[in-house]
């Protein structure tokens, strides 16, 4: 008898940490669906950022040395196989294409529950900035609860070289009304939620911006792993990390070598 309940607490410790694993592998990062396309000249501040040249996850420019993008997204402790694709609505080509010298994630995210998932990104060569190069001012209050807000995504999950990026319509779903649609433990006071009805994001725009009345609110964190359509997508929570964004960035701007 005290064999099998032995056995039987395994078996149950062994799921109870496969479903952990499944749970969290499912729901890093989100992709639009049911989007509108859009070209880059409407969203000059989205990047693409490039693992190895390969598209990898979204980003936003805050400045011609400075890109703006989700922790979970750096999985590579070796810088160099970054870089990042500004000025174009086709993540593979075009546009500017430089490479990524410095890196700082959050000193506290945790890549078990996504808390504090942001990173700043400072590039090698400073980006020209322009007409379809441009930075995006930094939220410092979280938006209000069912604020319009859109979020873009390069759309880079297919086969084919897109050549728009993907935009879609949102509004900001409050912290406490989100809790409900996932348990308190997975949900922390440095996320907000967006979502839109049957319109959803899942898959792949990680790291892309959430804007809302012309600023950065909001950095593609994670979706439902259930991939229901009225669960909100969830991101990190620009005006939370403000103060600590701006430490960041004066820090590695003023040990820039390139200007």
């Amino acid at each position: 008898m005290a064999m099998y309940l032995a056995l039987l607490a395994l078996l149950l410790t062994t799921a109870s940490l496969l479903s952990a694993r499944e749970l969290f592998s499912k729901r890093v990062g989100s992709r639009i669906v049911n989007g509108q396309e859009i070209d880059i000249a409407l969203v000059p501040w989205q990047v693409a950022l490039l693992k190895l040249d390969r598209p990898h996850c979204g980003g936003s420019i805050y400045s011609a040395n400075i890109v703006i993008t989700a922790a979970h997204c750096i999985d590579d402790k070796t810088v160099r196989h970054y870089s990042v694709r500004a000025g174009s609505s086709n993540a593979y080509e075009g546009g500017q294409f430089i490479a990524v010298d410095s890196i700082r994630l959050h000193e506290h995210f945790s890549r078990k529950t996504l808390e504090n998932d942001i990173a700043v990104v400072r590039l090698a060569e400073p980006l020209e900035l322009g007409t379809l190069v441009q930075p995006i001012r930094l939220a410092t209050q979280s938006p209000p609860n069912e604020a319009p807000a859109h979020v873009s995504d390069l759309d880079f999950t297919g086969f084919e070289f897109p050549e728009y990026i993907m935009e879609m319509d949102l509004k900001i779903v409050g912290y406490e009304q989100c809790k409900k649609y996932y348990k308190a433990r997975l949900l922390f006071k440095d996320m907000i939620c967006a979502f839109e009805g049957s319109k959803g994001a899942y898959g792949r725009d990680s790291g892309g911006p959430l804007l809302s009345n012309g600023e950065l609110d909001g950095i593609v964190s994670w979706v439902s792993d259930r991939t229901k359509p009225n669960d909100p997508g969830v991101y990190a929570n620009v005006a939370y990390f403000h103060d600590w964004l701006l430490k960041t960035i004066e820090s590695l701007e003023t040990n820039l070598t390139h200007i």
